[in-house]
């Protein structure tokens, strides 16, 4: 008796009996904007800006585990926004970052032209990260704001920016 109580006590301290956490729907709205590269600033009407939004629906993008991409990091799933603007997924419970291209593409910095350290914190950090809780539905709305031409991340200065 004493044994099988045992038993039944590391079953329930391992888990074992415990419910696996169940998948949670999450929708992807990605839009992409430019920035404004003309002369002298404007003010925009906060409509006409949102008119401008763009979907994406030739990039696909990854999710992956944690808040840091990484280059051992493993790819959970990919999607790509479509032509209907949104893309629907399922994802167990836990904290998930969603990375392009760019960071998908294993690193290669001409330091000649690039800093090194930023390429690498620039290509470390994902366009967004988020939270799966269990048994909700969640919507996750980002926007991502694209550089002018000219306007490189990280890139050692030169004498082709327009002024």
């Amino acid at each position: 008796m004493i044994k099988l109580s045992l038993i039944t006590s590391w079953f329930l301290i391992s888990g074992y009996f415990t419910e696996p956490p169940v998948k949670t729907s999450i929708v992807f709205i990605i839009t992409e904007t430019h920035s404004y590269c003309g002369g002298a600033n404007r003010s925009e009407d906060p409509e006409v800006k949102e008119s401008k939004k763009k979907i994406p629906s030739a990039e696909t993008f990854y999710i992956i585990r944690g808040k840091i991409n990484t280059q051992g990091r493993k790819i959970i799933k990919s999607f790509s926004m479509g032509t209907a603007g949104s893309s629907c997924t399922t994802l167990n419970p836990g904290t998930y970052s969603v990375i392009n291209k760019f960071l998908y593409q294993k690193l290669v910095i001409d330091k000649s032209h690039f800093d090194e350290a930023c390429l690498k914190h620039l290509w470390a950090t994902p366009l967004f990260s988020f939270t799966v809780a269990n048994k909700k539905v969640d919507t996750i709305v980002h926007n991502i704001e694209l550089p002018c031409e000219y306007n490189k991340p990280c890139a050692k200065l030169n004498n082709d920016i327009p002024m």
